[in-house]
């Protein structure tokens, strides 16, 4: 309700190749095809997402919270909305992925490419949990 009677907008493909730098500095975004009115949590949950499965984050919460930072600096976020940013980041899209795609692709389970993605997911989690803990214990949420 809140995002509808704020007119909140969100890319839903707010990733690195969808943002632009021109020569003076100044930035554009491009990849509008999937907007849709949501809580403005919700882009900045998928963009730290993607950020921190990345081999060069591996879920650092500090390189994180200089991404809530810096958006903190701009508009303002609200404790309830970190907590749902924590919800949003913390959801397993990439298991989801992987088994969707089996289920609506008919893939194999044991496609070695399957398996690769899902060995990459399951190392992943115990770095996931520090970074769960840390974001939990550093704004003093608890989900």
């Amino acid at each position: 309700r809140k995002a509808r009677y704020e007119k909140h907008i969100c890319n839903r493909n707010y990733y690195c190749h969808n943002v632009l730098l021109d020569q003076s500095q100044t930035y554009y975004m491009t990849g509008f095809e999937r907007l849709i009115i949501d809580i403005r949590m919700h882009d900045l949950g998928r963009f730290i997402r993607k950020l921190m499965s990345q081999d060069e984050y591996m879920w650092d919460f500090e390189k994180c919270s200089e991404v809530i930072k810096s958006y903190d600096s701009i508009i303002n976020i609200s404790k309830q909305e970190l907590g749902i940013l924590l919800s949003i980041i913390i959801f397993p899209y990439r298991f989801y992925k992987l088994g969707k795609n089996i289920y609506e692709k008919h893939k194999s389970t044991i496609d070695p490419k399957y398996l690769k993605r899902l060995d990459e997911q399951i190392e992943c989690v115990k770095y996931k949990q520090k970074f769960i803990d840390s974001f939990k214990d550093y704004y003093g949420i608890s989900i």
